[in-house]
């Protein structure tokens, strides 16, 4: 979770860019736990302290310590909720051998009346002159994600940086109607939803970051974050939706 602003690492400036937006829950990808590279710390439970929020992970990869800190570094994602969060089970995804693991997690929110399911997933990135095959494990996975929002039999909100656009093939899984699925973008956002790059050098020019729910949720609006602060904040630009079910809301950034 480095900025954009030479690879920095500040998390009380990436948890500033999320308070603003006030969000209920926060899905979050390239997390670090206990790495040197991110100053050895506990990424998501820093944040979930700075935001006053519950949090659970899910470490994508392991990989033995490195130096000064004993324990072994961990790389996924995380889920932050302002409401307690009674269960979450990590999903491996199909990876080709020598491909980064990549994998979802499954999380059940308590919202007092009713519980919801969040899905937060990071789909495979391509190897130079390796795109096909990126391709490939991008739709089986993107196909995996979607069987977990069937069999999850509650209202769910599917969220992650996908590595496609919209239009990419790979994506066909999601975005088809037998999904039961819904890009919030494509009901309620204006202009592209670009998400990178996030810079202050150029404009961001593709949406490769996502979020999708359940025909359970009205959709109020959605929005990508800008700006100087949120460019520095990391090399994507935040999406932030405003799901609503029944008397209540959930916000997803």
């Amino acid at each position: 979770m480095s900025g954009a602003d030479g690879g920095n690492v500040d998390l009380s400036r990436t948890a500033g860019v999320i308070r603003r937006q006030q969000p209920d829950i926060v899905a979050l990808q390239e997390v670090d736990r206990f790495w040197a590279r991110s100053g050895s710390e506990d990424q998501p439970a820093r944040l979930a302290e700075l935001l006053g929020m519950n949090v659970c992970f899910a470490a994508n990869v392991e990989l033995a310590p490195d130096h000064p800190h004993p324990r072994a570094r961990e790389y996924g994602v995380a889920v932050l909720s302002r409401w307690p969060m009674t269960d979450h089970r990590i999903v491996p995804l199909p990876v080709a051998a020598g491909w980064e693991p990549r994998g979802m997690l499954v999380a059940r929110v308590d919202l007092g009346s009713r519980e919801i399911v969040v899905i937060n997933t990071h789909l495979q990135v391509d190897q130079p002159g390796h795109e096909d095959e990126g391709r490939w494990q991008r739709t089986v996975q993107a196909g995996e994600v979607v069987r977990a929002a069937r069999d999850a039999a509650l209202p769910t909100v599917v969220v992650g940086d996908f590595n496609a656009r919209p239009d990419d093939p790979e994506l066909a899984a999601l975005v088809a109607f037998r999904s039961g699925l819904l890009d919030v973008w494509r009901v309620a956002g204006a202009g592209t939803g670009a998400t990178i790059p996030a810079n202050l050098h150029e404009a961001p020019r593709d949406r490769i970051d996502y979020i999708f729910a359940s025909r359970d949720f009205r959709i109020g609006g959605v929005r990508v974050v800008d700006g100087p602060v949120a460019r520095q904040a990391s090399d994507h630009l935040p999406v932030v939706a405003d799901l609503i079910l029944g008397d209540g809301d959930c916000g997803g950034a």
